[in-house]
């Protein structure tokens, strides 16, 4: 008579490690995810509101983890009498949904600045590909 027996799989604490590993990747593509849906809504909120909407350039766009979901974003767009102008924007979320937008003369947006010109080395920010940003507006 013959038994048809499995082997025990092994639970080693490399298993368990690779385990760990794997939730970690998952959990910080979801992350990464949420980051560029916000990044995306905020500038598209800004192109809508522009005199020329498909003027909008998209230079640099930070995520900085200081109070939650902040974002910083640097743009230029074509003004009314045909010239471009630089800009620059604040924006902090929560649950996903804009909170608020603030440009230069805010002090929000100061803070902001100061963590992505290395004033606060402790906190993190990281920069965010504007050409995956820019090819989601409409």
């Amino acid at each position: 008579m013959r038994y048809n027996v499995e082997e025990p799989k092994e639970t080693t604490k490399n298993a368990k490690e690779e385990s760990a590993v794997e939730d970690e990747v998952e959990q910080t593509e979801k992350d990464s995810t949420y980051v560029y849906n916000d990044a995306i809504r905020m500038c598209q909120i800004l192109k809508d509101a522009l005199y020329n909407p498909d003027s909008l350039q998209i230079h640099k766009v930070y995520h900085i983890e200081q109070y939650g979901t902040d974002y910083y974003l640097d743009y230029s767009a074509m003004n009314q009498m045909g010239g471009y102008t630089r800009g620059e924007y604040y924006a902090q979320f929560e649950n996903s949904t804009i909170y608020y937008m603030v440009d230069e003369e805010n002090s929000q947006y100061q803070v902001a600045y100061d963590i992505i010109s290395g004033k606060f080395e402790e906190l993190p920010y990281e920069k965010l590909d504007v050409d995956l940003i820019a090819v989601h507006l409409n």
